[in-house]
């Protein structure tokens, strides 16, 4: 009797429970988007920007002539840049420039295969003058009695090649040409450093000549440079200084220079007729 009343107690509690209203479920608070983020233990990968090589032959740019020195002073990355062959350590300077040199030669092909840009129709070696060589073009020779032949020089056939380097912040230009002789084949392929001396840089010769080029003006003369001239004192002190680089105009040694085979560089200038007889 007591036991059925028991369970009789038993039954009623389980009735109530099942009738009792539920509740909800506690909620689990949300992250609000200012709550401070669980660091992460990954190792963080460094960002890597590739170097660029400011002198990195372009072809188009060593065929880029520019229509003076001002645009390229302007806008230098226009325009092919060489190392600095006064640069130290000689590594990073003279060798570094020669060996650009050779890869700009070795991009520029056999020089026998290049077109023409200048005509000349005289050219001198001297291995004991300052000037150890020279081209020139009289242009127009003057009929019998009428006196000297003028230094007109012969239309340009394909604007100069073209670098700079850069020294002491001070931009260098350097023209390169294929000079054929008259009247049917060729002398050599020449880059020319121009020198920036006073004396040079007046009338038909210095800076000036690039855009004296540009504009059409024939180039009547191309001087090669060794050392200084007693008579003219070069004030370029990257002119006094390039003299001693035994890139400078290399093989020049002999009377009976022979470049029709090779590429040769070194300081000089041009000298442009600009219209006026000389």
């Amino acid at each position: 009797m007591k036991t059925r009343r028991l369970f009789t107690i038993l039954f009623v509690v389980m009735i109530l429970s099942a009738c009792a209203p539920r509740t909800a479920p506690s909620a689990v608070p949300a992250l609000s988007p200012s709550s401070t983020p669980v660091q992460m233990t990954s190792t963080s990968v460094p960002t890597i920007t590739p170097t660029v090589n400011p002198f990195a032959i372009n072809m188009e740019k060593v065929n880029l002539f520019p229509e003076s020195m001002q645009a390229v002073l302007d806008d230098p990355e226009k325009y092919q840049m060489a190392p600095d062959p006064l640069g130290n350590p000689p590594e990073n300077g003279e060798l570094a420039f020669e060996s650009w040199f050779d890869s700009l030669t070795y991009a520029l092909g056999d020089p026998k295969l290049l077109p023409v840009n200048v005509l000349a129709d005289g050219f001198t070696s001297d291995a004991g003058g300052s000037c150890c060589g020279d081209f020139s073009a009289s242009g127009v020779y003057p009929k019998p009695g009428e006196g000297t032949y003028s230094h007109k020089g012969y239309p340009t056939q394909k604007n100069p090649y073209f670098f700079y380097f850069s020294h002491n912040g001070v931009l260098h230009p350097v023209l390169g040409v294929k000079v054929g002789a008259i009247p049917s084949s060729y002398w050599g392929v020449v880059f020319i450093i121009l020198d920036q001396s006073g004396w040079t840089q007046h009338d038909d010769y210095g800076l000036d000549t690039i855009a004296e080029i540009y504009n059409g003006h024939h180039i009547y003369q191309g001087l090669f440079y060794r050392n200084e001239p007693a008579s003219m004192p070069m004030t370029d002190p990257v002119t006094l200084a390039l003299f001693h680089c035994p890139f400078n105009w290399k093989g020049f040694e002999t009377w009976d220079t022979d470049i029709t085979d090779r590429y040769a560089i070194g300081i000089g200038a041009f000298r442009i007729w600009n219209g006026v007889d000389q």
